[in-house]
């Protein structure tokens, strides 16, 4: 289980912009997760592991490398 805490701070316009655009590529990435392994298994009729689903998804969102790795390891979580 995750416990959230609502915490208050103050940024500027642009930095709040920058945070969402951020989150923005994150669930781009997860949505490319979900297309990959379905493909994978509509194709192999197995469950994708990390390596396959990282291959799957690497350049098709313009973020580092290891923020793509971390989302894909939760998906396969």
């Amino acid at each position: 289980m995750y416990r959230g805490k609502r915490v208050s701070f103050h940024a500027s316009k642009e930095a709040i912009d920058h945070l969402f655009a951020c989150n923005r590529l994150s669930a781009d990435v997860w949505n490319a997760c979900l297309e990959g392994a379905k493909n994978y298994h509509l194709q192999t009729g197995k469950w994708i592991n990390r390596t396959h689903l990282q291959q799957a998804i690497k350049k098709t969102v313009p973020l580092h490398s290891q923020s793509i790795q971390a989302v894909a390891h939760k998906y396969n979580e």
